[in-house]
Formats: structure tokens, sequence, C-alpha cells
């Protein structure tokens, strides 16, 4: 029998019964229960997370980096993105942290054709920049964008037609990067690189987007705007608004590392452009960041409040099982019946 709680009838007689084994099977879970949940909250302690200023932090959180991955309903050819603050800030067009690359209308990656080499017309814009070929339907449509000319003729530029872009509404584009800024309000402005009002894109803006994820410095489990996808189903001119409120944070972990991010929350609008509206065409994401900031640290008790805490579950638990079943014993015998006053 597993009765760890035997009942001395006379001094050669011991008597083990079913419901004492039945009780000290059950206060053993509980034991090693609830033991195993103390030594896990000594070993993973919880995060006890405080309020402080941002001055107390002195420059840790001074600069970051930004990482993304949108994607929008439109050719990468007529996408373009900025990183900026309120400095006047802003990223070089250039810039090797951000990458655009196209994509099929199953979201599925388009192959880069080959460039020619041979110098190609510019289509009456050479003098918009410094070099006078243009070999890559970039290079053209930069080249107007340069010169103040409409991208109207886009679909018939011979380098447009070479490299296969599609100006139905089918090609997408993927935007990605990780992008180093000072600690400092500001945003991401994805914009069209062309007027809505121009042939052939009346019917083409389509702002229907795909946001993989977008973080400040270290990430901190799942992030409000992750994997969010946002359908324009009706036509027209829409601006696109996210206000992210980013508080910086601080983790203290238990390996003695410290680790420097940023949580937000985010508020969303989508505006249609109209006569009044005086705002532009295009998905904007603006951060703010709070003047305090989170500081979270292990809330762990020492060695010696866990072995008596251990103490107590076994000395307390196996007392409790003993005493119920030395209850539940008296009351089935027959001088258990008797000191109730039951018996004849």
């Amino acid at each position: 029998m597993f009765d760890f709680f035997p009942k001395f009838i006379d001094a050669s007689m011991v008597h083990k019964t079913t419901c004492g084994a039945i009780i000290s099977i059950i206060s053993i879970a509980a034991v090693a229960a609830l033991s195993f949940f103390e030594i896990y909250s000594f070993v993973y302690p919880p995060i006890k997370s405080e309020l402080v200023s941002l001055s107390e932090l002195s420059d840790a959180l001074s600069d970051f980096t930004i990482s993304f991955n949108f994607s929008v309903d439109l050719p990468c050819i007529l996408v373009s993105i900025d990183i900026y603050d309120v400095l006047g800030t802003l990223t070089d067009p250039n810039s090797k942290s951000i990458y655009k690359l196209r994509l099929d209308n199953n979201r599925n990656p388009i192959p880069y054709s080959q460039v020619s080499q041979n110098c190609g017309s510019c289509y009456g814009t050479e003098f918009a920049e410094g070099s006078r070929c243009c070999n890559t339907c970039e290079d053209v449509v930069s080249h107007h964008i340069k010169a103040g000319r409409p991208l109207t003729n886009v679909t018939t530029w011979q380098q447009c037609i070479n490299e296969k872009y599609d100006f139905t509404g089918k090609e997408k584009c993927q935007i990605f990067g990780n992008h180093h800024v000072s600690a400092i309000d500001g945003g991401i402005r994805i914009l069209p690189r062309f007027s809505s009002n121009e042939e052939p894109f009346t019917k083409l803006l389509n702002l229907t987007h795909y946001i993989d994820h977008i973080t400040f410095g270290t990430s901190f489990g799942p992030q409000p705007l992750d994997d969010a996808l946002i359908v324009q189903s009706e036509p027209g001119q829409f601006h696109y608004r996210y206000d992210l409120k980013a508080v910086p944070t601080v983790m203290h972990n238990q390996d003695g590392s410290i680790t420097h991010g940023f949580q937000y929350a985010v508020d969303s609008a989508k505006i249609p452009i109209t006569d009044r509206t005086r705002l532009g065409e295009g998905i904007f994401f603006n951060y703010y960041f709070a003047t305090v900031a989170v500081v979270g640290k292990p809330d762990r008790f020492t060695i010696y409040i866990l072995i008596s805490r251990l103490f107590c579950i076994f000395g307390g638990g196996f007392f409790l099982a003993r005493l119920i079943d030395s209850f539940g014993y008296r009351i089935h015998t027959m001088e258990g019946k008797m000191r109730i006053g039951k018996a004849a």
C-alpha cells in the first residue's frame, strides 16, 4: 500500500487504508508541483518594471536602428521611401540600408533582367542629371523626376519594357531594411513617384499594403503592426497614417547583460484626399518618443527564501495530509463514531 500515514491499532499491528494511500499520492503530487513552481520562479524570476526619467539613463538610448519590412501594391519603379526626423535629416536616396524587391501578384520575387551596356535614351531629359545615358528603367524615371517631367510614357520606354515591368496593377514592391537613426521624433514615408491624375496611373494607384514588422532597436516580443494587411478596396486617393508612440525600454537580463529597445502603441487613420485635404497621398509612419522609460529587472528572491519556502511546502503539505487522513480514519471506525456520539 502507498499509505504513508499508518494507523497503530496496538504495539504490534499497523493498519493501512486505501483512503490513506489516495491522500498520500495526492499530497506527494501537490508538494512536488508547488516545489517545482517555487524552483522555476527562482531560476526564471518574473520581470519587475518601473518608470524612470530618461535623464537617468544617460545616452543609453540616444540612437537606435529601425528595422522594417513592408510591401505595397505598386511597382518598385514607382515607389519612393524616405526616413526623416524633425530636424529635417533625410535618408540618402542611395542608402545601402534600404532595399526594394520586385514581387509578382503572388508576392514571389521577380528576377532582375540583364541591363544593357549600350547608352540608352533618356527621352529628352539627358540634361537633368550628370549622365546622358539611361540604361535602366530607374535611370529614365529618375531623369524625368529631376527634370520635372511626368511619367506618362513609362509603359513605352524600352528600358522598362526590357525589364518587364507590369503597370496593370499586378506587380508589387517589397521595401525592407535596417536604418540607424537618432532617438528623436521622425517618420517613414512611402510615396508614389507620380501623380494619380496622370495617365496611365489613374486606375493604378492602390495603396494596399502589408506590414511584416516595424521595430525600434531590439524587439521585446510581438509589436502592434506585425503581420498587418491593409486593403484599399475602393478607388481613390488616400493618406494612410500610423502614429507610433514609442517608450524606451531597458531590460536587465539574468546573465547580467542589458538590452535596449523600444515598445510602442499605434493609432492609425485612413484619410481620403479631397480638395479640402492638405495631405499627400501615401503611407506615413510617424514615431514619437515618451519622456520616460521602462526599466525591467528580474524580481528574484534569495536562496535562503527558496529553502524556507520549500521547507514550508514539505512540512505544511504532509502535516495537512496527515490531519485529513487521521480525521477520515476516525470517522470510519467505531472509535470515531463513539467520539462524535453516533455509536449505539
